[in-house]
């Protein structure tokens, strides 16, 4: 790990020419380098670089130009104002990095590549304009899956940036709760609408909870079909009773008769109808997009 985030450990040896590196890339891992030269772009249309692990090496206020990297593995390596253009990254991983100020144009890369990358408390903002670049890449060359995923860390991020904000002082504690606990809320329960595992998962824990507190409750409630009391209920008929009274449908045929119920019944319905939202703003979502 890089004692200094934005200096190389050293020793190190510095590589002044775009052939001097070419030459060390012979080796299967290149470490404790620093890249001099402004640009790195040996050959056109692109120049592949398979299976290299990457060290120690910085790529500083450099641009990278039509360079396609493949299995490769970057630890402890700096990015910091480095351009990457029309570049391709493969099945690559990154670690320890520091991409502050970097700009990405043009260029494949999945963003799920840098996830784990940096550190939440110490790198908020270096990680928040990195996501940010990825967004903007994936948007501007349709690359409509590493977009999503792009905005999902993007927004992840923004909370780790806010949760600093308000640390340093920057927001105070109003200001930190007003933005951070609506964009958590909805991270925690629907991956803000761009991972819909989180939704399924909360949906089926939500409803088996919802079918198991009906199913206790059914005499507590005191149910009634058409005016008749129905003491007894089966699994089949809480679930449709719950899911009747979630999405609001109001068929009518079962419902609570004791002040209890019906207390019960309003505020299931609240929660369903919040949930039916969620849900359509996701489809939504997907809609849109």
């Amino acid at each position: 790990m890089l004692g200094n985030f934005f200096q190389l450990d050293e020793p190190f040896d510095e590589c002044r020419t775009q052939a001097d590196f070419v030459s060390r890339l012979t080796a299967t891992q290149i470490t404790d380098i620093l890249y001099r030269p402004d640009e790195f772009a040996p050959r056109t249309p692109k120049y592949r670089i398979r299976g290299k692990i990457f060290k120690n090496v910085s790529f500083s206020k450099t641009r990278l130009r039509a360079i396609d990297f493949r299995e490769c593995s970057f630890e402890d390596c700096l990015f910091v104002a480095t351009e990457i253009v029309d570049c391709e990254f493969h099945d690559c991983t990154f670690a320890n990095c520091n991409t502050h100020k970097i700009v990405i144009e043009n260029t494949y890369v999945d963003p799920e590549a840098f996830a784990r990358m940096l550190h939440p408390e110490q790198h908020a903002n270096i990680g928040i304009h990195l996501f940010q670049q990825l967004l903007q890449n994936s948007t501007a060359t349709q690359q409509s899956r590493f977009r999503d995923t792009a905005e999902f860390y993007f927004r992840v991020w923004r909370l780790h940036q806010w949760r600093y904000d308000r640390k340093t002082g920057r927001i105070n504690t109003a200001q930190f709760v007003r933005k951070w606990t609506p964009e958590f809320a909805y991270l925690w329960l629907a991956g803000f609408g761009l991972r819909s595992r989180y939704f399924a998962f909360w949906t089926m824990v939500f409803f088996a909870t919802i079918v198991y507190v009906n199913h206790r409750c059914w005499t507590v409630m005191e149910i009634a079909n058409s005016g008749n009391p129905v003491p007894d209920t089966s699994l089949i008929q809480s679930m449709y009773f719950s899911f009747v009274t979630l999405t609001t449908l109001g068929y009518g045929d079962l419902v609570p008769t004791s002040q209890t119920g019906m207390g019960v019944i309003t505020v299931e319905s609240v929660f369903g109808i919040v949930w039916v939202s969620i849900l359509a703003s996701i489809i939504i979502r997907r809609i849109v997009r």
